[in-house]
């Protein structure tokens, strides 16, 4: 897929297309990201993909009878917000806010796909509270996860974590090392890398396969 350049308001130089191939913190959300993003080298600024090709408003996961309106916390500065309900890290910049249910999320969580199916694995994005979850063993009030039988749970920031831990570690070299149901976080940050990093394409979630096979 080509993309255009393109300028945005929240700078004051073009943004060129980049496939960037090391980790990046997004100008606009303020969240790590890899892959496709739009950059200014002149300035060191980058936004990731679903921040620079934001749509004003949205129906994400779990509220889709409501309407989420784009906002960025730098221009409209509150009091006090919540968190992002996906994945409990503060919102620091650019989020998507429904003032109905006074829910805030990141653009890349609320970019997160419902259903995870890979021939006869399946993992569904749940909302409830879990402690059950492979990698932090911990209750936490973020999305999650979930496998069909119950059997295996992944925190959607735990999954963001193991994707930054291992780059970080192995300069794009190293291993995610995985829990016991080995297929199952395959599966998980197979398909979610492109939403949790802001790459809408399948690149990036290929290398990482290919890193941890």
């Amino acid at each position: 897929m080509r993309y255009d350049v393109i300028k945005r308001s929240v700078h004051h130089h073009y943004l060129k297309p980049k496939d960037s191939k090391v980790l990046f913190r997004c100008d606009g959300c303020n969240q790590y990201g890899i892959g496709s993003c739009y950059r200014c080298d002149t300035c060191n600024f980058d936004l990731h993909y679903h921040c620079a090709k934001k749509s004003m408003t949205i129906s994400p996961p779990f509220y889709h009878d409501c309407s989420f309106k784009f906002m960025n916390v730098k221009t409209e500065p509150p009091e006090w917000r919540p968190p992002c309900k996906a994945c409990g890290k503060n919102v620091k910049g650019f989020f998507y806010y429904c003032k109905a249910k006074g829910v805030n999320l990141h653009p890349c969580c609320a970019k997160l796909p419902e259903k995870l199916e890979d021939r006869k694995k399946k993992l569904s994005l749940s909302k409830e509270k879990t402690k059950s979850c492979h990698k932090c063993k911990k209750e936490r009030s973020c999305w999650s996860y979930k496998s069909s039988h119950g059997g295996y749970t992944l925190h959607v920031p735990c999954a963001r974590e193991m994707l930054v831990e291992s780059w970080r570690n192995g300069e794009g070299k190293g291993r995610v090392q995985a829990p016991h149901k080995r297929t199952m976080l395959l599966l998980a940050l197979r398909f979610m890398i492109s939403a949790l990093v802001g790459d809408p394409s399948t690149v990036i979630a290929a290398i990482f396969h290919s890193l941890m096979s």
